[in-house]
């Protein structure tokens, strides 16, 4: 789950700064368990991929701005 991800946000599927599906609905598109989706971003955001904004979903990591939570 992780690395496909990792491939959308490599070729441009979810460029940088775009606001990242919600869980339910990745979970449904790629048909696993929401935890799995769940899972891949914390790892996602751990790597700094991903940035979390309270109250308003995660996103790509923007180069110009650190990957904090």
């Amino acid at each position: 789950m992780a690395e496909e991800l990792k491939r959308r946000i490599a070729t441009g599927t979810y460029a940088p700064g775009t606001r990242m599906p919600g869980v339910a609905v990745l979970a449904a598109e790629l048909d696993v368990a929401p935890a799995t989706v769940q899972k891949a971003y914390a790892g996602l955001r751990t790597e700094g991929l991903l940035r979390t904004v309270l109250r308003q979903g995660s996103f790509v990591a923007d180069e110009s701005a650190p990957a904090k939570e």
